[in-house]
């Protein structure tokens, strides 16, 4: 935000708007002019207007961020704390799935191994006295109350045995690892995989670091599963729906809405709008975190209500000034400020949305408003002569 710093008063500078500024009677704009030597005695402050929409064409414009997609990223972390010997992928690498990603040694896992060997072969046990008493029981040798006995205790013994298969396995142990353990083949470490394809990010503990229990140890992100997060004002969000197409520059076809919020956001007083990318094109066109800029394309019956070439923005609610019936910003230019007259379809807090014809709103692109500073050229302008 621009500031103009001010050492002067206001009696002194409506003297010299008196003086200076011819009148530019129009029923929309008029021109405020004023110096720079007029502006380095004030104190103004200005800012950008957001562009929200541009609705002769049909479509929403929303400004947002590419986050990732539900799913799209995975943490591994132990239950167990354990000991980081060899970092075999860094972060930013690309890994497939299966592929060995850190080694990691812990007494704990020296008894996990050990409940493994019992748990397996007490399982492998019950399983032979089951198929024993099953064929004596069908020569009717044994009541079925033992037979009954047998299966429950194969029943126990399956479970514990799956319960230290699991723990291992929580312990990032594979799968084909955990086979070999359980028929007594003992490590002393062992590496931990990738879950999935893509790229590893939050690795943090370098080697010969103790990563404590339920701390994530590294994720694996696919870079390609992303969605977009816009935000849209209130007075627009009654527009969008799921199913809607999304586009952006450089990635035609980007994909579609999924998504809109029923409540609006505290801090930024919008409504979000979640859109899915479609394919590769997450990788090609955005990354994680970039700011983006997207395309909505409105129903017709959305379009045609929006009224003919009309656009929004979104302003600082200060910079909105409400004059002879109308409301009106004081947009900086070459001359000073120029008056235009605007709608105002929505406030929250400190930001208006404001709504003005798409030949008008020409003058807003790159431009910047008074937001501090008002009064003082609200005086002037009145000085003039407002057309009313």
């Amino acid at each position: 935000m621009r500031r103009f710093q001010s050492s002067g008063v206001l009696g002194l500078f409506l003297m010299c708007m008196a003086a200076a500024m011819p009148v530019y009677a129009a029923e929309t704009a008029q021109q405020i002019v004023i110096s720079k030597a007029q502006l380095d005695a004030v104190a103004i402050q200005t800012a950008m207007p957001t562009p929200l929409t541009a609705s002769q064409d049909g479509t929403l414009t929303l400004r947002g961020t590419a986050v990732a997609a539900p799913g799209a990223q995975v943490a591994v972390s132990l239950p167990e704390d354990v000991l980081l010997t060899a970092v075999l992928q860094g972060n930013l690498i690309e890994v497939k799935a299966g592929q060995a990603v850190v080694r990691l040694s812990s007494p704990v896992f020296v008894q996990l191994q050990r409940d493994l060997v019992d748990a397996a072969s007490a399982h492998a046990m019950a399983n032979r006295d089951l198929q024993r008493d099953q064929a004596l029981f069908k020569d009717g040798l044994i009541p079925k109350v033992r037979l009954d006995r047998t299966q429950q205790a194969a029943i126990q013994a399956n479970a514990a045995d799956q319960a230290a298969r699991q723990r291992l396995k929580l312990m990032g142990v594979p799968a084909s690892q955990i086979e070999s353990m359980a028929a007594g083949h003992l490590a002393a470490d062992w590496v931990v995989p990738a879950p999935r394809s893509g790229q590893i990010t939050g690795l943090e503990s370098a080697v010969g670091d103790h990563v404590s229990a339920g701390k994530v140890l590294f994720s694996v992100l696919d870079p390609k599963a992303l969605e977009l997060r816009l935000y849209t004002d209130p007075a627009n969000a009654t527009r969008v729906r799921a199913g809607q197409r999304v586009t952006m520059e450089g990635c035609p076809q980007a994909g579609t809405v999924i998504g809109v919020g029923s409540s609006i956001e505290a801090g930024s007083q919008s409504v979000v709008v979640r859109a899915a990318l479609k394919g590769d094109l997450g990788q090609t066109c955005v990354r994680v975190n970039q700011i983006v800029s997207a395309h909505l394309q409105l129903d017709k019956s959305d379009s045609s209500q929006a009224g003919a070439a009309t656009s929004r923005f979104s302003v600082p609610s200060s910079a909105v000034v409400f004059q002879s019936g109308k409301n009106w910003l004081f947009v900086q230019n070459e001359k000073g400020f120029q008056a235009l007259s605007v709608r105002k379809v929505a406030d929250a807090d400190d930001k208006a949305v404001i709504e003005l014809p798409v030949s008008a709103a020409k003058g807003l692109q790159n431009a910047r408003v008074a937001t501090r500073g008002i009064a003082l050229i609200k005086a002037a302008w009145q000085g003039m002569g407002v057309a009313e």
